[in-house]
């Protein structure tokens, strides 16, 4: 999976405090959601990794700027084996 010309912007804000999870578990869910964003956007598009403190939550959030999801579909986005649009893996690979 080729990433050449993609930007990745990240950005921590500074009062996030330390997280105290499964590192493995955290490491895994954000490469997942990094290897998503690569696949759907543009060659030159840029995805945009941010940590922020809400609360007492620490949310992780990986945004780009290509087709999305409908809103429809996010309810189960979370769901196992659920995916939203067959199609798009057909052309891109992934079963998630």
């Amino acid at each position: 999976m080729a990433s050449a010309g993609r930007r990745l912007e990240v950005s921590v804000d500074d009062d996030v405090p330390p997280v105290n999870a499964d590192a493995d578990a955290i490491v895994n869910a954000l490469v997942n959601l990094l290897e998503n964003a690569i696949k759907f956007v543009d060659s030159d598009g840029s995805i945009r990794l941010s940590v922020l403190a809400e609360g007492d939550h620490v949310i992780f959030e990986v945004t780009d700027e290509e087709i999305g999801m409908d809103p429809s579909d996010c309810k189960r986005a979370l769901d196992q084996f659920f995916q939203a649009d067959r199609t798009l893996s057909r052309n891109h690979g992934g079963c998630g």
